[in-house]
Parts: structure tokens; C-alpha cells; sequence
């Protein structure tokens, strides 16, 4: 598997290993923590994650992604298992260059927008109660563990004891999971429903600003009978925490919607999505890029 020099920066040069068990320790250790072997010094090793594409990829998720920028991040799918990514930079209003077009329905809109959390377009949803507007991506070969991250931002708040579902996770046409913002009895709160093994919605205080942009990511494992879950953070903060579900009912991971998949909200909502991007691991939030070495002149 070939990888940019760059990214190579990145991973570890060495791991250090005790010469009797043969186990990883500190490099700067003296003795083995787990057979007492004293030793001065451990043993020198290349890294396990230049042995495994599978070790390779999970490190990149979870030590690399959070710290390179969108463009390094994007740039890393076609080494790395992310299924989809894109800010939208392509699309015109039709949504059908990098997406697979838009739904809209009782007057709602979408189109391209120019606020935006990265680059110079963004998806721009308006819709109020019963209208949807939201684009679709479908991806191939579907999988049964997924992660859907983007950047969202709204003007307004739902009207008392309403929703606004902006973003959905699917499967063969199916939906498995939705995401939601609403006005509980006059507090700000999240709603994350799922539907497999049954429906269940659950709603959390979480206060937020208009017209602020809050990275929001859902994970799920389907086809498990014992060990499906689902999980949602919320600028890095994980807010739903469901585990140990039977989630065999539904095997295959293939779609996200995002944008007004649907309200009952009497307000008028323009929801802006940015900086989407779906893999096979967490992805966590954009960050600057991680600069590993400055040469002076």
C-alpha cells in the first residue's frame, strides 16, 4: 500500500518492545511492566501500524484525521476507508454532481449557499412546517458500521414542541436513524430517534446559538444481534450512547440525507449544512492542520 510522505510524517517511526515477552512498553522504560524483565534499554521495532492496512486505517481515523485539515482529510480517502466526502464546492443547485440530487416538497427550498464553514459553498435548506428540502447521497458497497459527520447551522429556533430532522442515516431505502433539533416545553433540545430493533426516540437539553456552526456526528453498527449501537456527538461531545442492541433487522449502511428532512416547526427555518463526510470510523471535527516540522532559512 502506498502512502504520501506526509502522512508518513505522521505515523510513529518506532515501537518499543521488551526483549523477553515480547510485549510494547515506554520507550524510555528500564524494566518490563509485565514480566519484570530489566532490560536498560527496550527493543526497537517498526511500528504495527505499517504491518496492517487494518491497523494502518484505524490509526488514521483515531490519531490522524482529528488533526489535518478538510483538504488533507479529503485527500487521505482514496488511501483510507472514508465513504464519502464533500463540501459542496462542486454542486450547483440541481445537488447531482457529487450527490445524487435533492428532495423538496410543499415550498421548501435548496440551494447552494455562500455561508459557510469551510471553502465557498455550502447546502442551503429553507423550509417551515410540513415542507421538506434536503439532498441524498448513496454510496457502494453498503456497510453495517458508519459514521456521518457535518457542520450544521440554523437561523431559527423550532416554535414550542417542534422539530427540525436535518440530518438521516439509511439503509437500502430504509431509515435507521435521525437526528433532530427541537423546542421542549421551551428548552433547546436534541431528539435522536432509531428504528431498529424498534423505534425509539429520545430527547436532552442542549443549548445552542442561531446562526452558529456545531459539527455534529452519528455512529451506528447494524446487522449485530448482541453488540449493535448507536452513538451521536455534538462538537466532539458524545450526547447519545446506546449499546448492546439488536440491530440484525437491518445489515446494510448505504445513505445520508441531509438539510429539512422533515419539520412541524410554524417558524421558517433556513438550515445550512457544510463539511460532510461518512466513513467506516469515527471522524471527529475539522482542525487546523498539524504542522510537524518548520525549517528556518
Amino acid at each position: 500500500m502506498q502512502i504520501p510522505y506526509w502522512l508518513l510524517k505522521l505515523l510513529p517511526l518506532f515501537e518499543y518492545i521488551c526483549p523477553k515477552c515480547r510485549r510494547e512498553v515506554e520507550k524510555a522504560s528500564l524494566k518490563c511492566i509485565y514480566c519484570g524483565e530489566p532490560y536498560g534499554v527496550p527493543l526497537r521495532i517498526p511500528p504495527k501500524v505499517l504491518k496492517s492496512k487494518k491497523a494502518l486505517e484505524e490509526y488514521v481515523h483515531t490519531q490522524v484525521f482529528p488533526r489535518v485539515s478538510a483538504f488533507e482529510r479529503n485527500y487521505l480517502t482514496k488511501y483510507f476507508t472514508v465513504l464519502f466526502a464533500d463540501g459542496f464546492e462542486s454542486e450547483n443547485d440541481l445537488f447531482n454532481t457529487n450527490w445524487g440530487g435533492k428532495t423538496t416538497s410543499g415550498g421548501g427550498t435548496l440551494v447552494i449557499g455562500s455561508v459557510t464553514h469551510h471553502g465557498s459553498q455550502s447546502a442551503l435548506a429553507t423550509a417551515t412546517n410540513a415542507q421538506t428540502a434536503y439532498c441524498t447521497k448513496i454510496w457502494t458497497p453498503d456497510v453495517t458500521e458508519a459514521y456521518q459527520r457535518i457542520y450544521f447551522r440554523v437561523d431559527v429556533k423550532p416554535s414550542n414542541n417542534n422539530i427540525v430532522n436535518f440530518l438521516r442515516m439509511r439503509g437500502d431505502g430504509n431509515t435507521i436513524a435521525i437526528l433532530s433539533i427541537k423546542t421542549l416545553s421551551g428548552v433547546d433540545s436534541l431528539r435522536f430517534s432509531y428504528y431498529y430493533p424498534a423505534l425509539n426516540s429520545t430527547d436532552t437539553a442542549w443549548s445552542y446559538n442561531v446562526n452558529t456552526w456545531y459539527c455534529f456526528e452519528l455512529g451506528a453498527l447494524m446487522g449485530s444481534a448482541a453488540n449493535g449501537f448507536y452513538k451521536v456527538w455534538a462538537d466532539g461531545v458524545l450526547i447519545f450512547n446506546f449499546t448492546g442492541l439488536d440491530t440484525s433487522g437491518r445489515a446494510d449502511i448505504d445513505c445520508i440525507d441531509v438539510g429539512i428532512i422533515y419539520t412541524d416547526s410554524t417558524n421558517t427555518h433556513n438550515v445550512r449544512i457544510d463539511c460532510v463526510a461518512v466513513a467506516d470510523a469515527y471522524i471527529g471535527q475539522e482542525v487546523a492542520p498539524f504542522i510537524t516540522h518548520v525549517r528556518y532559512i
